[in-house]
């Protein structure tokens, strides 16, 4: 299926990300971090709803199926803050995940 996936990265140096994939199906999904250091960042997505970045850090979005299973998982070696927010019509299951490289 096709999305509308935003996922925004936001650090305190020189850096913002946008990854948009588009759909036409009601949600509005965000996912925010909020980085300490300056990074390069390489990203690969499709349109099966994965989005991976990497350098330094590893951040994947996957949504699946009628029922929407997002899983968002977010890997980095300082400290960082994570907001996430879904909005929608539809039944969705949100799972997020926090893990120290260090």
């Amino acid at each position: 299926m096709l999305y509308d996936l935003r996922v925004e990265l936001r650090s305190v140096c020189l850096y913002d990300l946008h990854v948009e994939l588009r759909s036409s199906m009601l949600y509005d999904l965000r996912c925010r971090a909020k980085i300490s250091m300056l990074a390069n960042i390489s990203m690969l997505y499709d349109l099966r709803g994965k989005a991976k970045i990497s350098v330094p850090y590893d951040l994947r979005v996957e949504l699946r199926s009628v029922l929407y299973d997002l899983h968002v998982e977010l890997r980095y070696s300082v400290l960082y803050d994570l907001r996430v927010e879904l909005r929608s019509s539809m039944l969705y299951d949100l799972h997020v995940e926090l893990r120290s490289v260090c």
